[in-house]
């Protein structure tokens, strides 16, 4: 499930878009903050978080250094969420270049908008997520490790942990379950079995009478499920 932080510091704004995000997707855990400072604990305190929406303009303050804009440069001040998605909402264009240019956001969603205007965005979010060349993991409270696609050859379920192996080493991590991840993954990526997601680049041969997958760089032989289409 993605988790998605609303900062907006209006409440019908507020729950207006959380009703959106929720009819897009159930799969969804909205929270809102109504202030600067609520957003900046709430922030600190939860680390899972797949897309923020800010508002620029706060009410609680009467200059920029608390504003949307000063936020998203705090964003982007915590390791985890270096990339993780910015979306603006305003109807304020005097720091757009600062939202452009120092916090690297990715889309402004102009008031008043329409539900098709937020469903737009999620849509081309979703598109360019699945071209993304890598995957930060959190492997233990404050370590993280930066995985190429290019070199993630399966991912494995065990208990509450993933595996990922790659052509460099083995990554564990309870960041994701399977459903989540293959969300974030692009299309090469597939589940074959309910313990296993492969990268179809590293397939070197496929017996589906004894339902195995032979990958590359891997000696041992990785199950496939019952009618799993890989190409």
């Amino acid at each position: 499930m993605k988790k998605i932080l609303i900062v907006e510091d209006m409440k019908d704004q507020a729950l207006g878009l959380q009703n959106i995000l929720s009819n897009y997707s159930q799969d969804l855990d909205i929270i809102i903050a109504s202030s600067y400072s609520e957003a900046s604990q709430i922030i600190h305190e939860q680390d899972d978080f797949s897309l923020f929406f800010l508002d620029i303009q706060l009410s609680e303050n009467v200059t920029s250094a608390c504003d949307g804009v000063s936020l998203g440069l705090e964003i982007r001040d915590t390791k985890r969420y270096l990339h993780t998605p910015i979306i603006y909402v305003t109807s304020y264009s005097n720091r757009i270049q600062d939202a452009l240019n120092k916090v690297h956001c990715f889309a402004f969603l102009y008031k008043p908008y329409s539900p098709q205007d937020v469903t737009n965005l999620l849509d081309e979010l979703l598109s360019c997520q699945k071209s993304v060349q890598s995957l930060q993991l959190k492997i233990d409270t404050s370590i993280y490790a930066n995985v190429e696609l290019s070199q993630l050859i399966y991912i494995q379920a065990q208990g509450h942990y993933l595996l990922y192996k790659t052509t460099n080493g083995v990554y564990t991590s309870r960041q994701y379950n399977m459903k989540q991840l293959l969300q974030e993954l692009p299309n090469n990526f597939i589940r074959c079995h309910k313990s296993y997601i492969i990268n179809k680049n590293f397939i070197l041969n496929m017996d589906t009478v004894n339902q195995y997958v032979q990958l590359k760089d891997h000696k041992y032989r990785i199950p496939l499920g019952k009618n799993v289409t890989l190409f």
